[in-house]
């Protein structure tokens, strides 16, 4: 196109860029010229397709991640985030995110939701791209994805999980996962995907416990899972009636004393160890040894069985560091024999803390061959005996 106009107008309808090259002269021959590629660009008048959404994810309680897939037009300027008022039933609009980051093209675009409280209930997303005209896809074609809301109930050493559904694609299951007292995250169980509850009955420690879900294989994508929010509940548990009741101390050989017990009625696959105490006034304890789970009897072979009694309990260490109760306590017996005129006269201690008492004593004496033969019976409350 020439022209001697000094403000030359042309309009482009056709949508495309276009290069622009300026040449100039004057009457008497003399010319320059310049060239600028790609100086106009006209946008056509066709929405960007609808945007497909890779996940929402709860980060924490107070921020979700959305993730989408790139739009690939050469007139996107931004994505537009829109979030459910539960109230309205609207979609508002809550930030716009430009295809541009300082210059940086993002692959994978992503919005972190900084203004919602995970805790309390799941949010539901669309995004939307729109072109440098301001057209888009009508949002009732965008479809929305939905965080997973998880709730946790604890009850008698259990805790009863239940969560909503990730809304907006297919998964393909679900898996729980769970923290005790802080620490890390575990996977403890996976269930399908239309299964929303899941019990964990191996909470018998009465302390919190910290669960979350994770939804995976988002719209089939084995790259993109997405994170509930976290729940904790603390059980009620019958660990701390757990304990323990000697059956038994008795003197073997004239030289040390023997004691066992049973393993405790509660929750006895929850033992780490046996702590064993010793008194010789029933008032002051102190532990003597420690023997594992599956011992249940123990050898004091430091005592002075001829001058002394002993007083015994056992104490349950389990794997939740709650402190057992007390059981029946196992005592030795000491024999004193006193010798006169008239024969051997014998005196014991009282054996204590059986619950029904001692039927009766069992008195034996050693023959000229060493063996130990039945020679009376007392009543359980007698403590003495006299040979006639």
């Amino acid at each position: 196109m020439t022209s001697s106009s000094l403000n030359e107008i042309h309009t482009y309808v056709i949508p495309d860029a276009y290069t622009i090259s300026l040449v100039v002269a004057n009457a008497n021959g003399c010319s320059d010229d310049t060239v600028a590629f790609d100086l106009i660009e006209v946008y056509d008048d066709i929405p960007p397709p609808v945007t497909k959404m890779f996940l929402v994810s709860v980060v924490d309680p107070s921020k979700v991640l959305l993730n989408w897939e790139q739009t690939n037009v050469n007139d996107l300027d931004y994505y537009e985030v829109f979030r459910l008022n539960n109230v309205t039933n609207i979609f508002d609009t809550i930030a716009k995110v430009y295809h541009s980051n300082n210059g940086t093209v993002v692959t994978i675009p992503e919005y972190v939701d900084s203004l919602v409280n995970t805790d309390l209930q799941a949010y539901s997303y669309k995004v939307q791209a729109v072109d440098k005209c301001g057209y888009g896809q009508d949002l009732n074609l965008v479809r929305a994805h939905e965080t997973v809301y998880l709730d946790a109930v604890a009850g008698m050493q259990q805790v009863s999980l239940s969560w909503s559904p990730y809304g907006g694609c297919s998964i393909s299951g679900y898996e729980i996962y769970r923290s005790e007292r802080g620490g890390a995250f575990a996977a403890i169980g996976i269930v399908d995907s239309m299964t929303l509850n899941y019990l964990d009955s191996t909470t018998f420690c009465p302390y919190e416990y910290t669960y979350k879900v994770k939804a995976l294989e988002v719209c089939g994508n084995a790259l993109y899972d997405s994170w509930s929010n976290e729940k904790a509940a603390t059980p009620t548990s019958t660990i701390s009636d757990q304990f323990v009741d000697v059956v038994r101390s008795t003197v073997i050989d004239n030289a040390y004393v023997f004691t066992e017990w049973m393993p405790p009625v509660t929750l006895p696959t929850s033992v780490l160890r046996y702590d064993i105490f010793r008194s010789t006034d029933q008032v002051n304890y102190s532990m003597i040894a420690s023997v594992p789970s599956l011992i249940h009897d123990y050898s004091d072979f430091n005592v002075m069985v001829n001058s002394q009694e002993y007083y015994y309990k056992i104490f349950v260490r389990n794997t939740c560091d709650v402190e057992s109760d007390v059981g029946e306590i196992g005592s030795s017996i000491l024999l004193t024999k006193l010798v006169d005129s008239s024969g051997n006269y014998l005196k014991w201690t009282q054996y204590k803390n059986w619950n029904t008492g001692v039927d009766y004593y069992v008195i034996e004496k050693q023959d000229e061959f060493g063996a130990w033969k039945e020679i009376d019976r007392v009543p359980g409350t007698i403590t003495d005996w006299e040979e006639k």
